[in-house]
């Protein structure tokens, strides 16, 4: 399997940000690390591809959550962690040698609804992060309703 420069470089920057933590086990360097299950499959692919280049070094990754990882790593049991969402700061507070954030990902989402006698329904770019933030909380809000001409919009609560 060819690697682009690109995952080549994310990978090397990755080990060499979690080497310094690591453990040696039989000449081999071992990197640790757990969390989020969204990026497993990338991850998987990356650190297969790396540690093929790279025969000295073992890398092991536990697909078990974001709050587990962060866990871990706040517990000295990982050198690092996945997770869908930044540490905050109490959580960065309590790892006294410091904290690297380093986006790797990104995924999609795709609402999906469930609204009687409305068979198509339009949302604009804007009114999803609304209706994300609390800010758009009814289904007959104006945005939704001037992007739907011709629907009656009925007045229930968007639950999310």
């Amino acid at each position: 399997m060819k690697c682009s420069p690109l995952v080549r470089t994310a990978i090397f920057v990755l080990a060499l940000t979690l080497a310094g933590g690591s453990t040696a086990i039989a000449g081999r360097l071992r990197i640790t690390g757990s969390g989020a299950s969204f990026p497993f499959p990338i991850y998987s692919t990356w650190f297969k591809i790396y540690t093929r280049a790279h025969k000295g070094v073992l890398i092991d990754y536990q697909s078990k959550g974001s709050g587990a990882g962060i866990r871990d790593f706040i517990n000295h049991t990982v050198d690092f962690a996945a997770s869908d969402a930044a540490m905050n700061d109490s959580e960065i507070a309590r790892v006294k040698e410091g904290v690297q954030l380093l986006p790797m990902i990104a995924g999609e989402i795709v609402l999906s609804y469930n609204l009687e006698g409305v068979p198509e329904l339009r949302l604009p770019r804007e009114v999803y992060p609304a209706i994300f933030l609390g800010k758009i909380t009814r289904w007959n809000d104006p945005a939704i309703v001037k992007a739907n001409p011709g629907v009656t919009m009925p007045d229930l609560p968007i639950t999310v």
